[in-house]
């Protein structure tokens, strides 16, 4: 909401500046959610600071028309991907005979926090690959992905998922934690649509 609130002085801000300066204000942004990344200071990214560069970020490519081929958007995010599961999983190795189980969950978790670097390539490759999709492709895109944001909400708002808890299982039990995942997720996304669908049918009667 606060995002919202501020961003027609954040895009006003952003048109008065230099590509340099922008460019300082990312790096400056990002330069804070990664020492607190390094701290392992819990949520690092998923607060407003983190919203505000996702949100800079965005408003850069379209300021400067930035577009990526959706092959190369591919590579990337499958690159980054394979990376981030290799540091996973040497760092759950590496530490589950020397720390506590709740330490080494905690030190993977962190692995996955929004300021990741990598998880940062991964999100703009995404978006960049819906992006290069033709218009045709819009109304079907947009209806698949109506109820996404009902994931994050009943993941993170009701707790459905543990992520704490279920970080050591992609090692020990990767194929029930790809289910579980899975399963989580397609559950989120019907009660979503169901949702929308109601509260679209409420707003008719009431017209």
């Amino acid at each position: 909401v606060m995002l919202y609130i501020l961003s027609p002085f954040i895009n006003k801000a952003l048109l008065q500046m230099t590509k340099r300066q922008v460019l300082i204000l990312l790096l400056s942004i990002y330069g804070i959610l990664l020492y607190r990344w390094v701290l392992l200071v819990p949520n690092a990214g998923s607060n407003l600071l983190g919203l505000l560069f996702v949100y800079i970020l965005a408003r850069c490519a379209a300021m400067y028309k930035i577009e990526f081929s959706r092959q190369r958007c591919v590579v990337v995010y499958m690159a980054s991907a394979v990376l981030l599961t290799i540091m996973a999983c040497v760092l759950f190795y590496a530490t589950r005979n020397s720390l506590a189980p709740k330490d080494t969950q905690r030190l993977v978790f962190q692995l996955y926090a929004y300021c990741n670097p990598m998880i940062v390539v991964m999100a703009a490759a995404l978006f960049f690959f819906v992006r290069s999709f033709s218009a045709k492709y819009c109304s079907w895109l947009n209806l698949l992905l109506s109820a996404n944001l009902f994931v994050y909400l009943f993941t993170q708002g009701v707790g459905l998922i543990n992520y704490h808890s279920i970080a050591s299982m992609l090692f020990t039990q990767p194929l029930l934690f790809v289910g579980y995942i899975a399963a989580v997720v397609l559950m989120a996304l019907f009660a979503g649509y169901i949702i929308s669908y109601i509260s679209k049918g409420i707003v008719r009667l009431g017209m």
